[in-house]
């Protein structure tokens, strides 16, 4: 049990690793979708980050590039305007 817990760890949200699978696989599946889903992937915001974040999960300092690209999204026009898209 415990080496299937640990595995489901790994897999999971708790390593990069298991993350950057996690994060391949919701882009992979958007990718086969018939409508124009936009996503602002979290994941590469933070990645490479580590020396941004005290817990591993919270990123005060990419918060600014994360609304930027949801504007970007939502609003590409306005965006555009002001050099973020």
């Amino acid at each position: 049990m415990d080496a299937e817990i640990r595995a489901q760890c790994l897999a999971s949200t708790f390593t990069r690793d298991g993350v950057a699978r996690l994060n391949a696989r919701l882009l992979a599946t958007l990718g086969t979708l018939e409508a124009d889903v936009g996503v602002v992937d979290g994941f590469g915001l933070t990645d490479g980050r580590c020396d941004e974040t005290k817990d591993g999960r919270h990123y005060p300092a990419r918060e600014l590039a994360e609304i930027a690209a949801l504007v970007a999204l939502l609003a590409p026009d306005a965006a555009k305007r002001r050099g973020e898209g």
